[in-house]
């Protein structure tokens, strides 16, 4: 018979092996995950994401044995966040609520973790990927990649534009000022005036002579009514000039935060630029596509001129004779909502327009499908060549079918 030392020696050594078995059933699992770095060294991490965008990250080992790291990329620094595991699940925080890691980066990639930490305001968006299939990871990360990007340099126009609302205000603001100055002077010196009138009639109190002194008596009530009312006008100046003056102040202080703010999006708007034309998005598409539209006074604003009722046939025969870069988007099915017929060398081509129902966008891709309206897509394809989706097709959208005859 066993004694009762053997026993439990016995049942330590049970729990001991299953739980190494745990750590290796864990082990097995994560390690098919391509952002899993194994047991690389906090340097080794920080090495690794380097000049990465904000939203990149890996998972590495824990120093403590049978538990992960995620490090993240926020603010051009790396973030360390410990990923608890009890009772079979995974989590920031207990209690511990999802079933893998992998389900956690799913999770995050689509949701901010600020609700985990205010201070990480940020997503899961960019997987640092210990991955020779640099193909697979490529067309993986590829259209996350160009979303963002899109987003930030909306972002980015937008910032822009407010700068320079602000500056606009601004200088208006200076204006007002100046004036206001210009306005307490010219009071002032009324002010001025009439108090040394008012001395000189007290100081020739004894010398006026009788018929004068209604007369002169008469001036002084108005002058005295004329000061009173000099004062409340410059005691509102001095109202209008503080609250310029504050305007001013809160303008600046703005503008020097909007400055900053562009800089930082703009270095992040670089960075994920050069992240994807290395995935293989060409340089042209992708700054044709964050080049800002100014131009307001072209006919692709006008939809009647190439949103038309029109079947393949009737479209071909309305492009056939126009020239070379001719459109038109007609409506298809619900499927397949709008088709784009454009006129390329001397062949009419059609390309179907995409709609993400999520999103709400078109794109002439089911992945980049960037643009709100259909006028917007347009509108940029006139700059872009749709060589990009198609090598048969290089031609941009420049002369709206009833726009030429």
């Amino acid at each position: 018979m066993k004694t009762m030392t053997e026993s439990r020696d016995n049942c330590q050594h049970y729990i001991e092996v299953e739980s190494l078995r745990n750590v290796e059933t864990r082990k097995s699992s994560i390690s098919e995950l391509n952002y899993y770095w194994e047991d690389i060294t906090r340097e080794e991490a920080n090495e690794k994401l380097l000049d990465a965008v904000d939203g990149s990250f890996l998972v590495r080992d824990s120093s403590t044995e049978g538990e992960y790291t995620l490090v993240l990329r926020k603010n051009g620094t790396n973030k360390c966040i410990k990923i608890l595991h009890q009772d079979g699940k995974y989590g920031f925080v207990e209690p511990c609520t999802f079933n893998s890691i992998s389900e956690i980066v799913d999770y995050f990639s689509k949701n901010s973790l600020e609700q985990y930490n205010p201070a990480l305001d940020i997503k899961l968006l960019y997987p640092i990927c210990n991955n020779t299939d640099e193909l697979a990871v490529s067309c993986e990360d590829m259209e996350r990649s160009m979303h963002y990007l899109v987003e930030i340099n909306t972002s980015l126009l937008d910032l822009v534009q407010s700068f320079e609302r602000a500056k606009t205000k601004l200088d208006y603001v200076h204006g007002e000022m100046k004036r206001s100055h210009l306005t307490i002077e010219a009071l002032d010196m009324m002010q001025r005036m009439f108090q040394e009138q008012q001395k000189l009639i007290e100081y020739n109190q004894n010398k006026i002579k009788a018929d004068d002194l209604e007369c002169i008596s008469n001036n002084n009530v108005r002058l005295t009514s004329r000061l009173n009312e000099i004062e409340q006008s410059l005691q509102e100046q001095y109202i209008v000039i503080q609250d310029y003056t504050n305007q001013y102040h809160q303008l600046t202080a703005d503008i020097c935060n909007k400055k900053l703010e562009i800089k930082r999006s703009n270095q992040l708007r670089n960075n994920i630029r050069r992240r994807v034309i290395n995935l293989g998005i060409s340089d042209n598409y992708v700054d044709g596509l964050l080049e800002e539209e100014k131009d307001e006074d072209i006919p692709h604003y006008d939809t009647r001129l190439w949103l038309l009722q029109k079947d393949r046939t009737q479209a071909n025969i309305l492009l056939q004779n126009k020239p070379h870069g001719s459109f038109l988007v007609r409506p298809k099915d619900s499927n397949i909502p709008y088709i784009l017929s454009v006129k390329c060398g001397d062949n009419v081509e059609h390309c179907i327009i995409y709609f993400n129902k999520n999103k709400k966008t078109y794109g002439f891709t089911k992945e980049f499908c960037f643009f709100k309206t259909l006028t917007d897509l347009v509108i940029k394809y006139r700059r872009i060549s749709l060589v990009t989706h198609n090598e048969n097709v290089d031609v941009n959208l420049i002369y709206p079918a009833l726009s030429v005859h």
